[in-house]
């Protein structure tokens, strides 16, 4: 069976950590389908940050959009997550509103006492009919049909979901729209850190695979 980058993560060292009730507001952006560059100065700072585990029911299963939850290993790592990017005093905090990186970005901006923003741009790959099955049962029902999403990324989507183009192009949306000065920070997912990891560095997209971090890992992001 073919692999799916999002789903089978390479582990990549996290930025190294010193020692360490904010109301969340949401922001709906339209979902953008282009992506120009504009002459915009960046913040001095961008960390991303991949969720922490998901419950052990669905590490198999493609679930992008699909709200899931935690499991207990990863509400475990909450604490001292939060206490590794607290230390990179974050001016403003980003998530994507699916409960896997809303409880942190929550908990990270009660101990910081800075802004949480739900940024819907940020959401993991849109799988459409996919989304609850498993990836061998995909693999069954359509053979490598999900080579698409790294060989075609222009044009290949499941039933009802989205090109990882069009999951790109939305993401360096957010992108091209942060404050600046500061530090910011987005708990965020697999998908949408390689994706602008691979852009940004001009990484081919069937090498973004290798981009994505492992669950609770972060990253600075050169701007």
């Amino acid at each position: 069976m073919p692999i799916v980058g999002w789903l089978h993560p390479t582990r990549l060292a996290t930025i190294p950590a010193p020692n360490s009730s904010t109301q969340c507001t949401i922001r709906t952006n339209s979902l953008a389908t282009t992506s120009p560059a504009r002459n915009h100065i960046m913040p001095e700072k961008l960390i991303l940050v991949r969720h922490p585990q998901v419950t052990s029911d669905y590490r198999a299963v493609c679930y992008g959009r699909t709200d899931v939850a935690l499991s207990n290993e990863g509400q475990a790592q909450i604490p001292e997550l939060v206490t590794r990017l607290a230390a990179h005093r974050p001016t403003v905090i980003y998530h994507s509103g699916l409960t896997r990186t809303r409880l942190v970005a929550m908990e990270l901006s009660q101990v910081t006492g800075t802004v949480c923003i739900e940024d819907q741009r940020l959401q993991e790959m849109n799988f459409g009919t996919w989304e609850g099955q498993t990836w061998q049962a995909i693999y069954e029902a359509t053979g490598n049909a999900m080579d698409g999403f790294l060989n075609d990324p222009n044009h290949f989507a499941p039933p009802g979901g989205e090109t990882t183009f069009a999951m790109r192009d939305r993401v360096l949306s957010w992108y091209h729209d942060l404050p600046a000065p500061g530090c910011v920070m987005a708990i965020i997912h697999g998908g949408p850190i390689a994706a602008l990891r691979g852009t940004l560095g001009s990484i081919a997209v069937t090498d973004w695979p290798s981009l994505v971090p492992a669950c609770g890992e972060f990253l600075e992001i050169a701007t």
